[in-house]
């Protein structure tokens, strides 16, 4: 199958290419690994075609591949240019990707598997590059002016000062806050004095004094600390030695064992890792696996102990020791409870006297509750007594807002009012602010589509975007209507966005005399109310059937119904005569089950077909050689679908005719404006054409002119001749059924596996 799978051919050739490249440059640099990482070939493998070989003298041991190896190969390559100015230009990821594929190949043409690490530590490189390649984009549309200018010592200060009153420092500041970095230290502390008291000679080798410069610096967290972890040497066992004690939180008198929770264990190895960082040692390559596997293990053995109903400590740390209130004590009223934000204020007598009454009223009702828990020897605390009148104050207070307090005056009052939140800066999420899963995007990765919205606020959304919470940050989040499926991370939200958000809004923005501004500034709350009126208006006219409900029950929709009732099929079952008119005719998609769709014939200015030149449609913000609306031809048979291929086709669009050029011509994300028209080119299309035009003795004209249906038919019978002499198991079948066949299953028919599955001898040789 060699002369047939050219792609393939060419393919492997690379493979090998690669692999070359990769031991002669050991040659170079690891003149030793090259001597025992390689090997010599035989005069069988050379020989061996298959193998693809050629010029290459020696092959890679795979099952012994050192990963680092691979590694430092990658590195040198990864920088393809330097400019004069000194801007490095990083390699593709996808060329730097085809290295490892190449030695994926290689090692299943030798028979030998790669180490059990090699996948974990490889994929973890690329996805690195990835990253780092990404950054390197960013930082090019992004020039920083002096980068590397130094800050004088007391700005340095200052700053410090202003993100430690937030809680968060240095570039640590999405995760780890002030406390965490204090207890990070503390825990490293624990874990060298450790060491000093059982293992003495290790504590003078594995950890170092800290310097005067490093103990001053408040963004290290030392405090009173003196020593610091060597972390680039550390021994593993060491570590685990250290868990293997603290794991026993104590011992019961009766020699029951409590352990310790598995998640005060796991933060002593994420001390370690940030120390690391912080100390920029990297951690010894083994120590991530072995403590892993130590975790791991850890984590059964607490469950374990779980289910034998041994004790474990719980996972939180534990709370302040709370007053607690006891079966033969009476709990105090509640209106006793010293709750300052409950004060009154200077209001009319009766209206005081009534608040009161209420407030003596609420706690008789919470001292009931409390003492009727207590009668049943459940133990009550202040501090949930506390939470719990917390709680029921907010709800009381968002229902007070809706009421209006008057004085004697007539003047409302607003000491119900909730206080004003402090100001918050609400950042602007550019399209390259976030960096998740390998890529960059212009969400967080917490972002999700808000549940169960109704529509004005779902339309507020769609005009003007929203702000994010994520961590400790707000993320101002671009309007809804310009989100696509490229914009979001997860089946979930591509499909919440076109099932739920993008019907309904979009039928909103074809009412007629809506335009929306360009600008979001212009954009205004009031622009959104009259916007959503006329928008609502639009939608009575086109779809009367939904508001003949109550006019709550339809306020109440959520717009996923308001998406799910405006669809075709919906409009077509429960709508009225005046609803089911105003339909678009049916298409391919939405026509009745059963039936043959037989669409209507479009109305034709005239019968001139137009040539489509290669810039004569813009959408998309391009200019392209096809209108919008054209989609390859579903289930061609092979002859109509090479009379395409050769001549192109006419395409109606809209009331004109246009002749779309010879479809071998199609260049996938030049010419193509979706990836579903590329896929179909690609997979259908060209595989079995592409074979076609290889027949001998084929030669098709350069002049579109010279192919007339005379052409096509005999060259179509040239390649169908040369088609039965290389697969001549798809011809068994009757000439009915082959003839019959599609575009898409002669492409299919004719793949490497299924000629090696099903073909003769003849077509696999």
């Amino acid at each position: 199958t060699i002369g047939i799978e050219k792609k393939q051919k060419r393919t492997m050739k690379e493979y090998r290419n690669r692999i070359a490249q990769i031991y002669k440059w050991w040659e170079l640099h690891y003149e030793e690994y090259y001597e025992n990482g390689t090997r010599p070939l035989s005069k069988k493998e050379k020989d061996d075609e298959e193998k693809f070989h050629h010029n290459n003298t020696r092959d890679i041991i795979y099952s012994g591949l050192n990963v680092r190896m691979v590694k430092a190969f990658l590195s040198s390559k990864k920088k393809k240019r330097i400019e004069a100015d000194g801007t490095v230009t990083l390699t593709s990821f996808s060329t730097i990707k085809k290295y490892n594929e190449a030695i994926k190949w290689g090692s299943r043409c030798a028979g030998e598997p790669l180490p059990p690490d090699y996948h974990g530590e490889i994929n973890s490189f690329l996805q690195s590059h990835t990253i780092e390649r990404k950054q390197t984009q960013i930082d090019a549309h992004h020039q920083i002016i002096n980068a590397g200018i130094e800050i004088a010592p007391e700005h340095r200060k200052d700053i410090f000062e202003t993100e430690r009153k937030s809680g968060t420092i240095g570039i640590e500041k999405k995760r780890t806050g002030k406390k965490t970095m204090q207890e990070y230290r503390n825990r490293i502390a624990q874990i060298y004095k450790w060491w000093e008291l059982h293992y003495e000679e290790y504590y003078e080798n594995g950890t170092r004094p800290l310097s005067k410069k490093e103990k001053d610096d408040e963004e290290k967290f030392h405090h009173n600390n003196t020593r610091d972890i060597i972390y680039s040497g550390l021994n593993v066992r060491m570590v685990k030695a250290f868990l293997s004690s603290k794991k026993k939180k104590r011992i019961e008198a009766d020699g029951t064992v409590t352990l310790t929770s598995f998640s005060t264990i796991k933060k002593y190895n994420e001390a370690i890792k940030w120390g690391s960082r912080q100390a920029e040692q990297d951690l010894p390559p083994g120590y991530h696996t072995e403590m892993s596997a130590f975790l791991q293990s850890y984590n059964e053995e607490v469950r374990q102990a779980q289910k034998e109903d041994c004790p474990v400590s719980s996972k939180k740390e534990p709370e302040p020791a709370q007053k607690e209130c006891h079966t033969d004590e009476q709990v105090p009223m509640a209106s006793s409870i010293p709750l300052s934000s409950w004060e009154i204020p200077d209001l009319h007598t009766e209206t005081k006297e009534a608040i009161g009454t209420f407030k003596n009223d609420v706690g008789e009702a919470i001292s009931k509750v409390v003492n009727a828990k207590l009668a049943s020897k459940e133990e009550v605390n202040i501090l949930v007594l506390k939470n719990f009148l917390n709680d029921m104050k907010r709800d009381i207070i968002q229902k007070l807002e809706c009421i209006t307090v008057v004085n004697n005056d007539d003047v409302p009052m607003d000491w119900l009012a909730p206080v004003p939140e402090p100001t918050v800066t609400v950042l602007n999420a550019g399209p390259f602010q976030f960096t998740y899963q390998g890529k960059v995007w212009c969400v967080p990765e917490s972002f999700q589509f808000p549940a169960k919205i109704n529509r004005l606020d779902g339309w507020r959304r769609w005009l003007q975007g929203a702000i994010h919470f994520d961590g400790t940050k707000q993320w101002w989040i671009k309007p809804y209507r310009k989100l696509c499926h490229s914009d979001l991370h997860s089946a979930q939200l591509k499909n919440a966005f076109t099932i739920e958000w993008k019907p309904i809004f979009t039928k909103m923005m074809e009412a007629p005399g809506l335009e929306i501004p360009t600008e979001l500034k212009d954009i205004d709350e009031a622009f959104v109310q009259s916007s959503f009126e006329t928008a609502t208006g639009y939608l009575k006219s086109c779809f009367s059937f939904i508001f003949k409900a109550s006019e709550e029950k339809v306020d109440a929709y959520t717009i996923g119904t308001w998406s799910c009732k405006t669809r075709y099929n919906c409009v077509k079952k429960h709508g009225t005569a005046e609803d089911i008119a105003r339909l678009p005719p049916p298409n391919t998609r939405n026509h009745r089950r059963g039936e043959k769709f037989i669409g209507e014939k479009p109305i034709l200015d005239d019968d001139t077909v137009h040539d489509a030149g290669p810039v004569q449609f813009i959408y998309q913000d391009k200019a392209w050689c096809v209108p919008k609306s054209f989609q390859f031809p579903p289930k061609v048979n092979r002859l109509n679908g090479w009379r395409r291929w050769l001549q192109g086709a006419i395409h109606v669009d809209g009331t004109k005719k246009w002749r779309i050029k010879p479809y071998r011509d199609f260049r996938g994300r030049t010419d193509l404006h979706s990836d579903k028209l590329r896929n179909v080119l690609k997979n259908d299309w060209k595989p079995i054409f592409t074979i076609m035009t290889e027949a001998p003795g084929l030669e098709i004209p350069t002049e579109l002119k010279d192919i007339d249906e005379a052409f096509v038919l005999s060259s179509f019978e040239i390649a169908t001749e040369y088609l039965k002499s290389c697969f001549s198991y798809i011809f068994k079948a009757p000439e009915k059924k082959i003839n019959s066949n599609t575009v898409g299953t002669w492409s299919h028919k004719i793949r490497y596996n299924q000629v090696k599955k099903y073909g003769t001898a003849e077509d696999i040789a």
